[in-house]
């Protein structure tokens, strides 16, 4: 099945050079967020056994649980933008990684200084569809 495809964001003009042409744009996969969901459902879950096994007379409790879920699901609403705006840019003359919600940061390496790049996937990610890209340059190496 072929990725979505994903609108260019407006703010990518600023970075990009006359005569600069997008190949390809990508988000790291969905299966990343997979840490945070299992603990806001873990802690739905969480919620429902302590507001079943507690008596009525104990709101105060309650409430306590239901503040430190609603904590929890910030967590994972934080954690979701941040998945949505780390975006992979690969253009004809360079890659850049765009990334951060509140403090946006862009790295930018020219294609010219790549010596090696590879491409990792184990069983369970082979099944889930995704891998490890990893790019080498003489100065650094990026995931």
């Amino acid at each position: 099945m072929a990725p979505t495809p994903i609108k260019l964001p407006k703010e990518l003009g600023r970075y990009m050079v006359p005569n600069e042409s997008v190949r390809v744009m990508q988000r790291k996969h969905w299966f990343s967020l997979w840490k945070p969901g299992c603990i806001t459902v873990g802690s739905l879950f969480l919620l429902g056994v302590i507001n079943q096994a507690i008596p009525d007379d104990a709101q105060p409790v309650r409430d306590v649980a239901v503040v430190l879920f609603l904590l929890v699901f910030v967590y994972f609403v934080w954690k979701w933008f941040d998945w949505y705006e780390d975006l992979f840019i690969a253009t004809d003359k360079r890659l850049l990684n765009l990334h951060g919600v509140i403090v946006r940061k862009v790295e930018m390496m020219p294609l010219g200084k790549v010596t090696d790049m590879s491409y990792q996937r184990d069983p369970a990610q082979k099944f889930l569809g995704y891998g490890v890209f990893r790019l080498e340059s003489a100065a650094r190496t990026r995931h």
